[in-house]
């Protein structure tokens, strides 16, 4: 079952391996123990890579998990090209 939400990232000038989310204050970078993590504005981790920690320099794509306020989610991260006009596969 999907909700066929789609959450984008955009790469943080000046801060490698960091992605801000467009919409809201969440960001994707390495968690104080070192793994790949969706982070809140606070640093706090919620959410988390299903499989691995991914060792490469930007997150790992696949399967993950976030837990928050008592609920559970799993989504998928994807890697997407955006063409120069800024359009991508995904049609939005």
């Amino acid at each position: 079952m999907t909700d066929r939400l789609v959450y984008r990232f955009e790469p943080v000038a000046d801060e490698p391996a960091r992605w801000k989310r467009t919409d809201l204050d969440l960001w994707c970078g390495r968690a104080a123990e070192g793994n790949w993590a969706i982070l809140d504005g606070e640093g706090k981790a919620f959410g988390w890579p299903r499989e691995g920690r991914g060792d490469e320099d930007r997150p790992p794509a696949g399967r993950w998990v976030s837990a928050k306020e008592g609920k559970s989610y799993e989504y998928e991260l994807v890697w997407v090209s955006v063409d120069p006009k800024g359009r991508s596969p995904l049609g939005e």
